[in-house]
């Protein structure tokens, strides 16, 4: 009885056996593909750093120039909403890409885990206690 090929499970063509490249040999000898939404990121930021002529600034200046307006009779007619605010924020997002985070980490070397978990019990409780105040 003849055995079925193994497919994959993506494309759903039969796997080679073995090995399917010689030794040394890469199997994406290109890389990974920059993605689409990148190019388009890329040719928008090139384009918002180029002078405007009318204005002499950049495209850049010249579009935030206008969101602020925008922003600021929308926020006088009492029409900034919810919406609009995370418009902005995600145009902001994908032009100039999210802020980065900070964290605060507390180091807790050279304490046991037994001593780490009894002061986070205690402030547990002192929190707890407060709010029932």
């Amino acid at each position: 009885m003849k055995k079925a090929p193994v497919l994959n499970g993506k494309t759903g063509r039969a796997m080679p056996k073995g090995k399917p490249w010689k030794k040394g040999q890469s199997g994406n000898p290109g890389g990974r593909p920059k993605k689409f939404s990148t190019l388009i990121s890329d040719a928008i930021r090139e384009q918002l750093g180029e002078i405007d002529p009318k204005t002499g600034m950049t495209y850049a200046s010249v579009i935030s120039g206008k969101m602020l307006e925008i922003i600021a009779s929308q926020l006088e007619a009492g029409l900034l909403t919810r919406e609009a605010i995370a418009f902005w924020k995600e145009a902001a997002d994908r032009t100039e890409g999210r802020p980065s985070q900070k964290l605060e980490i507390d180091d807790q070397r050279g304490r046991t885990a037994d001593e780490t978990i009894d002061e986070l019990l205690d402030r547990a409780d002192a929190r707890a206690k407060s709010l029932a105040e």
